[in-house]
């Protein structure tokens, strides 16, 4: 069994935990050694009965551990991974729970997290530290770059790209064809019916881009 940490203490790690959890009723797989976090105060916590070890600096020379990012920030996510590539470590976990449709012909990058209910359409391709939460659908042709967020009950349609760092909020839909540029916001409950530029938060129905982000 491969030996797996879980970054990040929040909801999204514990269920990222959940989703380790899960794999292994069917098939035993990993084995979950604890917790890390940045937030000192939080090192020597027990949760859900696992322990927070300490920060990323305890991945020092334990190159064979896996690595899960349960962190749903995208930017704080790429930090998390520039930081661990800094000190060497190339180990990260691609979690598919197994309640998630996959179709043939999809391709998942290194690191993502794919949670249970999602269904994701032939032809499409996941970056790499993604993370596609529960129920969340993601059409055919879709091309997601790397670090994307997507929320629980999310609907993209078919042949939309999605840019680099997009965190996408809960319940909203994209109409098929459009781009969603790097780093923008989809706030919850949105509906794109037009190409989002980058570093914008877009919201409401139709959804309309407001400002820039700082």
């Amino acid at each position: 069994m491969n030996n797996i940490v879980v970054i990040g203490t929040g909801g999204v790690g514990r269920g990222t935990q959940q989703i380790i959890e899960d794999i292994n009723r069917c098939s035993p797989e990993y084995k979950f050694v604890g917790y890390l976090d940045e937030d000192k105060a939080k090192h020597k916590n027990i949760i859900g009965g696992h322990p927070v070890l300490g920060g990323l600096e305890w991945l020092n020379n334990k190159n064979n551990h896996l690595v899960a990012i349960g962190i749903n920030n995208p930017r704080s996510r790429k930090k998390v991974v520039k930081k661990l590539r800094g000190i060497g470590h190339k180990k990260f976990a691609t979690l598919v729970h197994p309640q998630a449709w996959i179709a043939n012909k999809v391709e998942v990058g290194e690191g993502s997290i794919i949670y249970a209910g999602v269904c994701i359409n032939t032809g499409s391709r996941i970056g790499s530290f993604s993370i596609i939460n529960m129920n969340a659908t993601i059409g055919h042709d879709v091309v997601m770059k790397d670090y994307v967020s997507i929320a629980p009950g999310v609907n993209i349609s078919g042949s939309v790209g999605v840019g680099e760092g997009c965190n996408i909020g809960t319940g909203s839909a994209v109409i098929q064809n459009l781009k969603l540029g790097d780093y923008s916001i989809i706030g919850a409950g949105a509906v794109v019916i037009k190409d989002i530029p980058p570093n914008v938060i877009a919201f409401g129905v139709p959804a309309e881009f407001d400002f820039n982000q700082k």
